[in-house]
């Protein structure tokens, strides 16, 4: 959570002014570096290391503005500083000592941990007396308000304000990260976004810990009107609203009515484009890696069989008798497909699942060198179990959606691609239905050809075996040791 506050901040407007000495008690000012939390506009924060100057006298912080516009514009691409707004404010600092890898890679967890609220605001402004010496008078600045903070206005006080002929999107969305907190589980934070249609302009914006129940979406909505952000423009009740989950939809409307403001069910374009920017954003922009669903041809039920193949085979745990170097080939369809070679990872207790070749002699090639030197020599595949912090985004959404089977809370199933060109990607549905049957084949193989003796190695076997998949039963191929698929003519 939060850490105490902080400082007075003097968010110094003045480019040419640099105040070596304390505006409030005139002792001289000190050099220090900071991590400040920076908003500017409605729907932008970001971290920036600046060079400000601090009273100790008066616990007084003094960062620079246009220091602050400078340092941003060069941390950021010209989509990033579209997304700034035109006025700015320091909400916190970060302590330094607790960011886990340095200012250029802050995660959420750091947020949490590190992050200080500002204390209080102040304002300095010039006052030139009969003599021409310049004195500078304080002002109290207000303290930026949260989202969070504002009231929930009064039925009579939305009634009472003006309705203007706009349509406004609202949403629920999960944030695409992990929030780290030493008094509860990891989550998810939910957030509650209202976009002006028509103008892409971000009208209200909330974030809360779970997902926001009807009454909650209602006050976010009362407050867009009564309190839009920053440049959103006057207070007003939009004509109608629209909302792209039917299950709000309908108490939405009820809630609405009293407002006369017409809701209706629909789809979200301009929501969803913020929120993008926002996903891009939280993945130091890099583009989020895709769901095993955003593929279109990739069904629920596909996917569901996947995960059920990858728990029946976490549950056998055959890394425990068999080494990495147990290579095991691997064909299907049969008898058109490819032949691969699959290494059941985890004997050494570091990384637990399938590697897949497709030329067996790639194996010495990841086997015998660090894993960033292998990077673009080859290409292979692997199926990785691992705790749902390390899922793509999508799988966890689907993954609550549909109710796939894990078997444990280190055992989510992580299929991946990558390609010599450096790339990770998403099996297709073909690739997915390879990874289901060879999870079943080797399951089966493990049982019927491997004792439970870990001194002891199988006779060669060169086998076929009927698996489901899906709603019918088809033939896999498996040779042991894997070499013995080289000797076909």
């Amino acid at each position: 959570m939060p850490e105490v506050e902080r400082y007075t901040l003097f968010l110094n407007p003045y480019a040419e002014q640099r105040f070596p000495r304390c505006p409030r008690c005139g002792e001289r000012t000190h050099k220090r570096n900071r991590v400040l939390i920076v908003q500017s506009g409605p729907d932008f924060v970001a971290p920036v290391m600046a060079t400000c100057r601090y009273c100790t006298n008066c616990d007084l912080l003094i960062a620079h503005q246009d220091e602050l516009e400078a340092t941003l514009r060069q941390m950021l691409t010209p989509e990033g500083q579209a997304a700034m707004g035109d006025e700015m404010s320091v909400v916190g600092t970060l302590d330094r000592s607790q960011l886990s890898e340095g200012i250029e890679s802050v995660t959420p967890n750091d947020l949490v941990d590190a992050f200080h609220p500002i204390a209080d605001y102040v304002h300095f402004d010039p006052v030139e007396d009969e003599a021409g010496n310049i004195e500078w008078v304080e002002v109290e600045q207000p303290y930026p308000s949260m989202m969070s903070d504002i009231p929930v206005p009064e039925i009579a006080e939305v009634q009472a304000l003006p309705q203007v002929n706009e349509t406004w999107e609202v949403a629920v969305r999960t944030l695409p990260t992990w929030v780290f907190d030493d008094d509860t589980e990891p989550y998810r934070p939910h957030g509650i976004l209202v976009v002006n249609r028509g103008r892409s302009l971000v009208i209200f914006n909330d974030m809360i810990q779970r997902k926001p129940s009807v009454a909650e979406v209602r006050d976010a909505l009362l407050k867009a009107m009564s309190h839009p952000t920053s440049g959103a423009g006057e207070p007003r009740r939009p004509a109608v609203v629209v909302v792209d989950d039917q299950a709000l939809t309908e108490p939405l409307r009820f809630e609405l009515n009293a407002f006369d403001i017409r809701c209706k069910a629909g789809s979200t374009p301009e929501v969803d484009a913020a929120w993008a920017e926002l996903e891009t954003y939280l993945a130091g922009g890099r583009e989020p890696i895709p769901g095993l669903l955003d593929n279109p041809r990739v069904t629920p039920e596909q996917v569901g069989d996947l995960f059920e193949a990858a728990a029946e085979f976490y549950d056998v745990m055959p890394w425990e008798w068999m080494l990495d170097e147990d290579m095991i080939a691997v064909r299907y369809p049969v008898p058109d497909g490819q032949w691969r070679f699959a290494s059941v990872m985890g004997y050494a207790g570091m990384e637990f699942g399938l590697a897949v070749f497709e030329d067996i002699s790639d194996y010495d090639i990841l086997a015998t060198a660090l894993p960033e030197d292998t990077i673009g020599m080859m290409a292979y595949r692997s199926l990785t179990f691992d705790d749902i912090m390390t899922m793509p985004f999508g799988d966890v959404e689907a993954l609550e959606r549909y109710g796939w089977d894990v078997a444990a809370d280190d055992a989510y199933p992580i299929p991946a691609i990558f390609t010599k060109q450096e790339e990770v990607k998403r099996p297709g549905p073909e690739e997915i239905d390879w990874y289901t049957v060879a999870l079943r084949a080797i399951v089966d193989f493990f049982y019927e050809y491997w004792p439970d003796d870990v001194d002891y190695v199988p006779e060669p076997v060169s086998t076929t075996f009927v698996v489901p998949l899906g709603d019918e039963d088809v033939e896999v191929e498996v040779r042991y040791p894997a070499e013995l698929a080289l000797e076909e003519g």
